[in-house]
């Protein structure tokens, strides 16, 4: 908990915060591969987006996907924070294309 506050603390007063959530379509990996495919995301997102802040949760569906709720602080500028959630989008979506399928990358772009 403490490590969370001290996150929370350093988040900027300013900027909004937008929540969105990442899953994958009927094909998908155990919670483990998940993870894994989640944090070269996430990876991705710190070095693209130095200026952002993220807290996320993984959460199994009742069909065994795993999915993702993320909370992100991306700044005032509403333009700006769809464009970055819509890089994410896509980003995920190629993360999941290059493992599961071009039908799976169609999946996640028209379920989110």
């Amino acid at each position: 908990m403490t490590l969370l506050k001290r996150r929370c603390a350093q988040v900027v007063k300013t900027h909004k915060a937008y929540t969105f959530c990442l899953t994958y379509g009927d094909k998908f990996p155990d919670a483990k591969e998940s993870k894994k495919e989640f944090i070269k995301l996430q990876k991705w997102i710190y070095k693209k987006f130095k200026s952002y802040g993220m807290f996320w949760k993984r959460e199994p569906q009742k069909r065994g996907a795993t999915h993702y709720h993320i909370l992100a602080f991306l700044g005032e500028d509403e333009d700006l924070a769809r464009a970055i959630g819509e890089s994410i989008l896509k980003k995920w979506c190629a993360l999941v294309n290059n493992n599961y399928g071009d039908k799976q990358y169609n999946y996640c772009l028209n379920h989110h």
